[in-house]
């Protein structure tokens, strides 16, 4: 099924020095005891397919996500890339990689692989993910696609009607949609202003075509 994950490697990523699984059915649970590193793993996704530092509610430097000691993190995620939806497949095949590298300093990048293992983009890498989660309606930061446990503990016993609302706005994307219209109508209202300008440029420029025809 197209967009779903298929494995997950870690290296160096918070508590996890080395990390990998597989994924073979569409249903996937993962367990462990307090402490084991579930939550870094939804970190992880989270990073890998385009959200920030912020969006893990684990911090705002990127760079604190390197586990302690090491110089770099790589964070590598693979995306089944098949049917009617797929995203370029005649580039990228039945699997998409996405890897991320963290410096502990801050900083890093993006790198997309085929199925074949093989970097299908030199540049804009950040661009073409963003084509990617887009084709397979990935929302990194939509708290009904990726409920970390801070969220929730905050949503079940801190919050209050008017976070709900907020909460709900966020997870229905109807404020991302109530800001795409204002900038819609912002951008119309600057074009009509431009097109007013033009139209009362139009009668001089008339007049001065008339006279140059005439000469």
């Amino acid at each position: 099924m197209t967009g779903l994950i298929a494995k997950i490697s870690l290296v160096n990523f918070m508590c996890h020095g080395r990390w990998e699984v597989d994924f073979q059915k569409d249903i996937i649970f993962v367990g462990g005891s307090n402490g084991a590193g579930k939550s870094a793993i939804l970190s992880a996704i989270t990073l890998c397919l385009g959200g920030n530092a912020r969006d893990t509610n684990r911090g705002t430097s990127i760079g604190k996500f390197v586990q302690d000691g090491k110089q770099q993190a790589i964070i590598s995620i693979t995306i089944r890339n098949t049917g009617n939806d797929a995203y370029l497949p005649e580039e990228f095949g039945d699997k998409i990689t996405v890897e991320r590298k963290i410096n502990a300093s801050g900083g890093g990048g993006f790198r997309i692989l085929n199925s074949a293992g093989k970097s299908v983009t030199s540049s804009a890498p950040k661009a073409i993910l963003g084509e990617i989660i887009d084709r397979f309606n990935i929302q990194v930061a939509n708290p009904c696609a990726i409920l970390d446990q801070d969220t929730s503990k905050s949503f079940l016993h801190n919050s209050t009607p008017k976070h709900k609302y907020e909460f709900f706005q966020k997870a229905t994307q109807l404020e991302t949609m109530k800001q795409y219209l204002l900038n819609i109508e912002k951008n119309g209202s600057e074009l009509k202003e431009k097109l007013d300008r033009k139209e009362s440029l139009r009668p001089a420029m008339l007049k001065k075509h008339k006279q140059l025809q005439e000469n």
